[in-house]
Formats: structure tokens, sequence, C-alpha cells
């Protein structure tokens, strides 16, 4: 075969004009592909931390409802707050964690409201409450964000 020099140029212009153009397409498919991992994996961050924060809020309100219903069980205001911070709580909880939240409210209908006050029965409710507060704070870590 006869190459001839303005061949041999010929093809190394043509080589020097499309090797450019197909590394550029190559690597713009690769770095697009890349950008859309790396959205999925940002939204699925960004979703998680969300729901950790409404979680925890709903878990932190529930204590705080509880408590303030300890100090005056007769505030029947205390008692809705309390009920609706668990409903809320109860959203967020696996089956574990809601048969405890429900199995603390069916203690809190049967101790305060079918019987007087007394310090015993206050401190069940402050043991219960504990006991539920640990299990939520375990859930709670469970789904909380890992940093990477």
């Amino acid at each position: 075969m006869n190459l001839t020099p303005g061949l041999i140029t010929s093809v190394i212009a043509l080589a020097a004009i499309v090797s450019p153009m197909l590394v550029a397409i190559i690597n713009n498919s690769h770095q697009a592909k890349l950008k859309a991992l790396e959205f999925k994996h940002d939204s699925r961050v960004r979703q998680f931390e969300i729901y950790y924060a409404d979680k925890k809020a709903a878990f932190s309100e529930f204590i705080r409802a509880a408590g303030v219903f300890a100090s005056d069980r007769s505030d029947t205001s205390a008692y809705a707050d309390l009920l609706s911070a668990l409903n809320r709580a109860v959203l967020f909880c696996d089956h574990k964690n809601k048969t405890v939240l429900h199995d603390f409210l069916d203690f809190i209908d049967s101790e305060f409201f079918n019987s007087g006050e007394d310090l015993d029965s206050y401190r069940e409710y402050s043991e219960r409450l504990h006991g539920v507060a640990d299990c939520l704070s375990l859930d709670l870590e469970s789904t909380k964000p890992r940093v990477d």
C-alpha cells in the first residue's frame, strides 16, 4: 500500500479533530452520571435529615407534654396536649415503641383518672415516662442520618 504524505497528514488531522470531541463526549457523559448520583444521594440525605428533625421534635414535644401533665394531672388541657403529643410521636415509631406509648397512655388513663393522686402513682408515672423516653431515644438514634 502506498501511503502518501498527504493521506497521512489528512488522517492525523482528522484524528486530531475527532479525538478531542470523542473524549469530551465520554467525559461529559460520565460527569452527568456522577452528578445524577450525587444529586440522588444529597436528596436522600436531606430527606433523612428532615425526617430526623421532625421525629426529634415530636419526641421532644411528647416528653415536654408528659412533664407538664405530671406537674398538674387535674389540668385537662395538659392531658389534651399530652395525648396530642403522644399521637404525633406514634407517627414516627416502629411497632415496639407504638406499643410502649399506647401502654403508657393506658397507664395514665387508668391511674390518674380512676383514682386519687398519691406519691406511689407519681413515682410509677415517672418510671414509665423514663422507659418511654428511653425507647424513643433508641428509635430516634436508629434513624439518625449517618455522616460519611
